[in-house]
């Protein structure tokens, strides 16, 4: 599924519809390429969450430049582990995983009352 990581090469939306279509087992889902509401930096995200498996905000966190304060006063600047193609991709509002939701989901006793007939003393 990932076997070509060159992603210098190929753009953001090309790679997302490759990586979307080999999911969603048949089902309409979020990476269908019809999805017109998903940006291109969101699609980059996901396609990050999609190769690492890890949340979303820890690859937000990643995609940027964190600066570190030490008790001495010190600054120390560490560059960003995921350089993103798109350089919004770091801030832009996180899309709702499909998997990430199925895995949440519990399972949910219906709200039936079970109830007896009366009989009738007649």
């Amino acid at each position: 599924l990932f076997q070509n990581w060159n992603l210098a090469t190929i753009p953001v939306d090309e790679e997302f519809d490759k990586v979307a279509s080999s999911f969603g087992y048949g089902l309409p889902g979020v990476g269908v390429p019809d999805n017109l509401n998903l940006s291109s930096a969101q699609k980059e995200l996901l396609l990050w969450h999609w190769k690492l498996g890890v949340s979303m905000q820890r690859i937000q966190q990643l995609m940027r430049v964190a600066e570190l304060r030490e008790s001495t006063g010190a600054v120390t600047v560490m560059d960003r582990v995921i350089v993103p193609k798109i350089k919004s991709a770091a801030n832009c509002p996180i899309p709702m995983c499909q998997s990430c939701q199925l895995s949440r989901a519990r399972l949910r006793k219906p709200k039936v009352a079970k109830s007896k007939a009366i009989p009738e003393n007649a």
